[in-house]
């Protein structure tokens, strides 16, 4: 049986098609297929991660199938299992993009929070085919970070005003216009620029120093309430020391060396 997430490396961009019809849930297969997949990424040439889906779904959330029948203890068992994908990502030291072009709620809207960026199709002239996200309780809470907040929490600093706004949407479709004004999504694209704006978006991130962008990645993730987690991965001022002492900084071609020269900086493009 082929697995139903598939990965291919296209032009150093590592691509995860998740392909579960009929609404693409994350599935025993599929979090493992993304996990997979996630780990090849770190090994090979990849300088950004795209998380696309098949169909009309960008992602349903938990397969509840697998829920029947469980107890208590066993489905808090299988939403640690779900949280190991989200996590995976929370520490990936690679840009994640997610592209949602169909519907994504639950589980699914939280595996593109979980994403550096996300890219949300807008069909002004095809309301019923446009992709829609809709937020449930699942994404309050269920799937806590390392900083033990909801990743809503995070994206909005705490901020409550944000946090009631959303709530007050909460299980109403949303499309891209509708989903942006909320700060859901970073940008809503139509289908004319669609491709163009996720191209360079993605050519844009991993333009940039792979060590900034690592530590820049590590402190928008694990921002917030400090722990030993955030402590070790979080720290503004450890990222910035472990940035300028790298050879990408102060090496013979590194940026603060050629800094005002005209020459352009070589980096070492392996993130770690």
């Amino acid at each position: 049986m082929s697995s139903p997430v598939q990965y291919d490396l296209i032009d150093e961009i590592g691509v995860i098609a998740i392909d579960n019809p009929p609404v693409n849930a994350l599935s025993a297969a599929v979090r493992k297929g993304i996990v997979d997949a996630l780990e090849t990424a770190s090994g090979d040439a990849s300088k950004a991660i795209l998380i696309i889906c098949r169909g009309r779904t960008f992602c349903a959330g938990a397969d509840i199938t697998e829920l029947e029948g469980n107890s208590v203890i066993e489905a808090k068992r299988f939403a640690e299992r779900g949280q190991r994908v989200f996590a995976k990502l929370d520490t990936l030291s690679i840009p994640s993009v997610a592209v949602i072009n169909g519907y994504a709620f639950g589980g699914g809207l939280e595996l593109a929070l979980a994403c550096d960026r996300s890219y949300q199709l807008a069909l002004p002239d095809d309301e019923e085919a446009a992709p829609r996200l809709v937020v449930d309780d699942v994404n309050f809470g269920l799937y806590p970070m390392i900083t033990d907040e909801s990743r809503l929490q995070r994206r909005f600093y705490g901020e409550q005003p944000a946090l009631d706004a959303i709530r007050a949407q909460a299980l109403q479709p949303l499309d891209a216009d509708a989903a942006f004004a909320l700060g859901l999504v970073t940008s809503n694209p139509d289908d004319l620029d669609w491709d163009d704006e996720v191209r360079i978006a993605i050519e844009e991130r991993v333009s940039m120093s792979p060590d900034a962008l690592t530590g820049m990645e590590a402190n928008l993730r694990f921002n917030g309430r400090e722990n030993m987690f955030t402590r070790i991965f979080g720290r503004l001022t450890a990222w910035q020391n472990w940035i300028f002492q790298r050879p990408n900084a102060v090496g013979e071609s590194g940026a603060l060396k050629v800094y005002g020269s005209g020459v352009k900086s070589a980096f070492d493009w392996n993130r770690v």
